[in-house]
């Protein structure tokens, strides 16, 4: 570390201070490392102009003299002596930038050098005394740098433009908390760093700008406490996503995944791509919560991060999954006033592989206490699902899985429904507790965060006096369409069903789909190259077959014979979905995603 000798104006180099002096004897002046003794030193912050004294420059008395900024150095050493302090640390003349190792160093170790420093002295170019209002406008406050150097240090002396004192950070801890963001009970010691959530300490940083990009993330290493190789020339977005990736290396504070998907659109990851996407509310804060039990750990694999949450189905192939996070007032006395936070993934084509969306102008779900319960009444059944959410970019076809408008349910074939289509004659069409019938498009549509398993509706088929007498269609947690058909035998235990209460019904059909014995029994394909499912083993006369997410169903239906039947009895399940209206294909913009359900074979050949 090199150190400016306030006497001399020469560059001296001595021992740094480190991480580990701090935690051993603190952010005194007179830390011991090996045997040596660490000097006194005051540390200037401010914004860098055009003619600054470098490294090299100060080898020079001639060079250096000339330039404007030597000026701030002088000034600088001048307020160390007065404060009786030998040495003194400033940025642009302690830092040999023609060294890429040192260069590393001294960015990695920033934060903890302002924090060792006796001293701390902020010089706003920008802000005059006699004009207060111009403090907070101070572009100083604006400048991803100086972040670290307004938390960082002990004691913070702010000057004007012409050097006159302004006042101690603890005097104006409240015009800076205005125009910072940074928590008052940080400025006045109450609170420690690492009392604030990554969220929170993010959001600091969400307005400041540097001047090459992977400063955003260069400068925020000590705000974190970790370390990472500089690497200029790869680009703010690689740069950030490796400053979280790091963070994710030393903490499972949930909130790093608790920012704005609107701020970045086309950001399908769980890694945001810069700080302005946790810009802070004025009134909230993301605040991490702590577990009994602990949370599970989390890690960046080959397959993104791979991460245990609590999630339900929300609407088709999407989840809401929970953040081990809440939203908190900001302010001296902090308390909860919403549930937990809470994200949208949507599955994609491999069935541990998810992706971030936005969900109906929803980015995040902040008051899970009023949405744990469906729009029916019933509460959300929530499951802790071991995933990947890819962090690379998401190909054509995987951005076309996406469903920006998800209404989604069942449509019912012409078929299946016969001639006539009317609550009192052949065909009887049921809504589930929350559908919605559309007659003339023939569809049963679910609402965003149906209960699962998911009734759907009910065709009651008894007028048309076919094999088949009702069919339920369903959803189940992972979205697959499960079909319940019952044949004249077993009929009436669907009928009863329907006059039963909804709830205690639907926790009886989840008991059963969770016990192998309810599944009808499907063969392997056949010559034909169909599978053949059977009625269940211990119902006669009901068939519980579940279909697939991605490719539905197509079964023949064993031992259901028709007489005089143009064909075998085949249930078929397949995917439907119609876009947007004035929405190209390639944007994956869809509007409706329905199951197309049918049963060939049930009815005889008609007469000539």
């Amino acid at each position: 570390m090199w150190l400016l000798n306030v006497q001399s104006l020469e560059l001296e180099q001595h021992e740094p201070p480190s991480r580990d002096d701090l935690a051993a004897v603190g952010p005194s002046a007179h830390g011991r490392r090996n045997g040596s003794i660490r000097p006194q030193y005051a540390i200037l912050s401010h914004r860098w102009s055009q003619d600054e004294v470098t490294f090299q420059d100060m080898k020079d008395h001639n060079v250096r003299q000339q330039k404007q900024g030597f000026h701030k150095i002088v000034r600088t050493c001048q307020l160390a002596k007065e404060d009786n302090i030998s040495y003194v640390w400033i940025d642009t003349c302690c830092i040999n930038k023609d060294s890429d190792a040192e260069l590393s160093e001294s960015i990695n170790s920033m934060y903890t050098w302002y924090q060792a420093a006796q001293q701390c002295y902020a010089y706003l170019q920008d802000y005059s005394v006699d004009q207060k209002s111009t403090f907070i406008a101070s572009e100083w406050f604006k400048r991803g740098w100086t972040l670290q150097e307004l938390i960082a240090p002990r004691s913070i002396k702010f000057f004007d433009k012409s050097w006159t004192l302004s006042g101690y950070k603890a005097d104006l801890r409240s015009d800076i908390e205005l125009a910072s963001s940074v928590n008052l009970a940080l400025l006045d010691g109450s609170r420690r760093l690492e009392d604030f959530s990554v969220a929170e300490r993010m959001g600091w940083a969400a307005f400041r700008q540097t001047t090459r990009a992977e400063d955003r993330a260069y400068s925020l290493l000590g705000i974190f406490g970790v370390s990472m190789p500089m690497l200029y020339g790869e680009g703010g977005l690689r740069a950030f996503r490796r400053l979280q990736e790091e963070i994710i290396k030393q903490n499972d504070d949930h909130s790093i995944f608790a920012w704005s998907h609107f701020q970045e659109p086309g950001n399908f990851s769980l890694l945001a791509h810069g700080p302005d996407a946790f810009t802070p509310n004025p009134h909230t804060a993301i605040q991490s919560l702590s577990l009994r039990t602990g949370r599970k750990p989390y890690a960046m694999t080959n397959r993104g991060i791979s991460i245990t949450l609590r999630m339900a189905p929300w609407c088709m192939e999407t989840y809401l999954a929970v953040l081990h996070c809440t939203r908190v007032e900001q302010g001296g006395v902090r308390r909860f006033v919403r549930g937990q936070v809470a994200i949208f993934l949507h599955r994609l084509y491999e069935d541990d592989s998810f992706a971030r969306v936005s969900v109906d102008g929803l980015s995040m779900l902040f008051d899970l206490e009023s949405t744990i319960y469906a729009p029916n009444g019933f509460p959300l059944k929530f499951k802790d699902v071991l995933i990947n959410v890819k962090q690379a970019t998401l190909l054509p076809s995987e951005q076309r899985m996406i469903l920006w408008k998800k209404e989604y349910g069942f449509r019912i074939t012409s078929n299946l429904l016969g001639k006539h289509l009317t609550e009192d004659m052949q065909t009887k069409v049921i809504r589930g507790p929350d559908t919605t019938f559309d007659a003339v498009q023939l569809t049963l549509t679910k609402p965003n965060g149906s209960a699962y398993p998911s009734l759907v509706g009910t065709l009651d088929l008894r007028a048309q006096r076919l094999k088949i007498r009702m069919v339920r269609m369903y959803l189940d947690f992972e979205f697959n369409p499960v079909i319940v058909m019952a044949e004249l035998q077993a009929a009436s235990v669907l009928a009863a069903a329907l006059k039963a209460d909804r709830e205690g019904y639907d926790a009886e059909f989840a008991r059963d789909l969770s016990g192998v014995q309810s599944w009808s029994a499907i063969n392997c394909e056949g010559a034909d190259g169909r599978s053949t499912a059977w009625a269940c083993a211990d119902r006669t006369g009901l068939w519980v077959i579940k279909g697939d997410r991605l490719d539905g169903l197509d079964v023949l239906l064993g031992g259901l014979t028709i007489k005089n039947a143009e064909k075998s009895a085949r249930l078929k399940v397949w995917r439907n979905m119609v876009p947007q209206p004035h929405s190209a294909w390639h944007e994956g913009e869809y509007r409706y995603s329905f199951w197309n359900v049918d049963i060939e074979g049930l009815r005889p050949r008609e007469s000539a």
